[in-house]
């Protein structure tokens, strides 16, 4: 049996969106991207997950999306929240488990979905 650790991968992007119907006016952000991840390191492995592999999924997941994260077909709402549920999906190895999904356009401002309950 092997050791449980978290972890936490970030990736922050810079992008427009809007928020219809509450606004119209096109602005940018510096959107940071959070997730929080677990995985088991047996005794044999050097670590539980590869945190250079799984940023580097992550960094591509985000750079998929167009200028204006409207244009996204899953965020045409531009909001934090669609944000969460389309980083909810990204792929993983079926040994990490993700906890949660942040998203924030400032630091003062953070968007978390609860995606799995800790377990393992």
């Amino acid at each position: 049996m092997g050791q449980t650790f978290d972890y936490e991968i970030a990736y922050t992007l810079r992008r427009n969106h809007f928020n219809p119907p509450r606004g119209m006016d096109i602005h940018a952000h510096d959107f940071r991207i959070m997730l929080q991840l677990r995985a088991e390191r047996r005794p044999s492995e050097l670590y539980g997950l590869d945190m250079v592999n799984v940023e580097q999924q992550l960094k591509h997941y985000a750079d998929q999306f167009p200028p204006l994260i409207n244009d996204h077909p899953q965020t045409p709402k531009g909001t934090t929240e669609e944000m969460c549920e389309y980083f909810s999906h990204m792929p993983l190895g079926p040994h990490i488990q993700l906890l949660a999904v942040s998203v924030s356009e400032c630091p003062e401002r953070v968007t978390r979905l609860i995606v799995q309950q800790a377990s393992l």
